[in-house]
């Protein structure tokens, strides 16, 4: 019996699976995800502004200031945990499919800092299946782009 390889394709906010039925064959995209709260803006994650000082040296003056840093914080802190959230949901969709049977062998590609996050949430049934992983964001190519650069991953079990 042949073993059955899954491509999963990830950056924060989007990603992209694929099967290839034997070492051979081109990838077939599976299943496609979006992550909606990773294409939002800040603002239309937080509906607060940030803050504004300024000087009180005249009235032509009032509209200069310096916003409010505690944004930047929240703003990273948030995409952080959409992140977290996404890599998380990628996590249960792959461990639900191998518990399935669904696959035999496993490959990650996904931007380096998310590749992490996903990782963490993988449990070790499901890392073991693991046979190559890509720090890169190929989210965005073709099939056969991606194709080429896992070839080397699918040496028999």
């Amino acid at each position: 019996m042949t073993a059955k390889t899954w491509v999963l394709v990830a950056e924060s906010s989007r990603a992209r699976l694929f099967e290839m039925a034997t070492p051979m064959s081109p990838l077939e995209e599976i299943e496609a995800f979006t992550h909606p709260d990773g294409h939002l803006r800040g603002t239309e994650r937080n509906s607060d502004a940030p803050g504004r000082f300024g000087t009180k040296k005249s009235a032509r003056d009032r509209g200069a200031g310096i916003t409010g840093g505690a944004h930047v914080f929240y703003k990273e802190h948030a995409e952080q945990e959409y992140q977290e959230a996404f890599a998380r949901f990628l996590a249960e969709q792959i461990e639900h499919a191998r518990a399935e049977g669904r696959f035999d062998r496993l490959v990650l590609i996904a931007a380096p800092a998310f590749l992490g996050l996903l990782r963490d949430h993988l449990s070790e049934p499901t890392r073991r299946c693991i046979r190559q992983e890509l720090g890169k964001n190929f989210t965005r190519n073709s099939p056969e782009e991606i194709r080429q650069k896992i070839d080397c991953a699918l040496v028999p079990i």
